[in-house]
């Protein structure tokens, strides 16, 4: 409903426009006098408003990016494999462990664009706590199980700070 609405004004408008636009030059001798400095003007207007709006979208499309990035982020922190290590074997624990530390990578290269280096400092410590505790017990798959919820406290607290992040993007 509200989306005709829109395309209906719209295009009355845009009639409205034509319809005006055609009177002037039918009625107006001096339609198409322009002076130099007038032509200029109006091209330096017309180049300077399709800068800004091109930068503007590309500044949308890099949030927009960072922001999918972050999802996968948390996906992966919040993923039971990531702290339910059943059924897992030495081999996809670290290679769960390695995504996890990309990612945060990614994540820290672009922290200072986007002005979020304290929250990422607060994940990157976290994270190490959590890679430190499967480090120490690798070796010890029974452990890793006993202590699952050892393991998710780091990975809740930095699923939380990515969601807290996402929403600060955009301000």
């Amino acid at each position: 409903m509200k989306k005709t609405h829109l395309l209906l004004i719209s295009g009355i408008a845009i009639i409205f426009i034509i319809l005006l636009g055609v009177y002037n030059f039918l009625h107006n001798n001096s339609f198409w006098d322009a002076s130099f400095s007038t032509c200029i003007s109006l091209l330096i207007a017309i180049l300077l408003s399709f800068y800004f709006a091109q930068r503007q979208n590309d500044q949308r499309k890099q949030k927009e990016l960072f922001v999918a990035l972050l999802e996968s982020f948390k996906q992966i922190v919040e993923d039971d494999k990531s702290f339910n290590f059943e059924n897992l074997s030495r081999e996809s624990i670290l290679m769960r462990k390695r995504d996890i530390n990309n990612k945060l990578s990614l994540v820290k290269e672009y922290s200072e664009k986007f002005r979020i280096e304290k929250q990422v400092s607060f994940i990157e410590k976290e994270l190490e706590s959590y890679m430190d505790i499967i480090g120490n017990h690798i070796d010890d798959l029974d452990t890793l199980i006993k202590i699952k919820e050892e393991i998710k406290r780091p990975l809740n607290l930095v699923g939380h700070k990515i969601f807290e992040i996402m929403i600060s993007i955009y301000n």
